[in-house]
């Protein structure tokens, strides 16, 4: 498996995931971040429709737990826009606030496929 250099695939990536998690992680764990990006895209989408439907529902419970949760997914992958975008929803359900919500989960699900694509993009580079 030939290794690909963290610089080539910061600029296939765009900033959507952390040049400093990359340079941390690819060199010598490869398979691991397949792995881990694998999972993400496969599972976060079904968080991202909870959160969606809390939203709907004015759950502030459920809203904080699954801003929560995926901002904790984030943050483990390198993913800083995802995660600051889930704190600002559980933020704003922290303080009962959900007049902006609606637009907070739409730049929420913007970060989200951008994430996805670039995690697809590195998973296709790896193999």
């Amino acid at each position: 498996m030939t290794q690909k250099r963290p610089d080539i695939i910061h600029d296939q990536v765009d900033g959507v995931i952390s040049q400093t998690w990359l340079n941390t992680m690819l060199p010598s764990r490869q398979a691991f971040v397949r792995r881990l990006f694998s999972v993400f895209i496969r599972e976060e989408p079904k968080r991202v429709e909870n959160l969606k439907d809390a939203i709907q529902n004015e759950d502030i419970e459920r809203i904080r737990y699954f801003a929560h949760s995926l901002k904790g997914a984030a943050a483990t992958l390198g993913c800083e826009a995802v995660q600051k975008a889930c704190l600002e929803i559980e933020s704003a359900a922290k303080q009962n606030d959900l007049a902006n919500a609606p637009k907070l989960l739409e730049k929420l699900e913007l970060e989200m496929d951008r994430v996805y694509r670039a995690m697809e993009h590195l998973i296709q580079g790896m193999e």
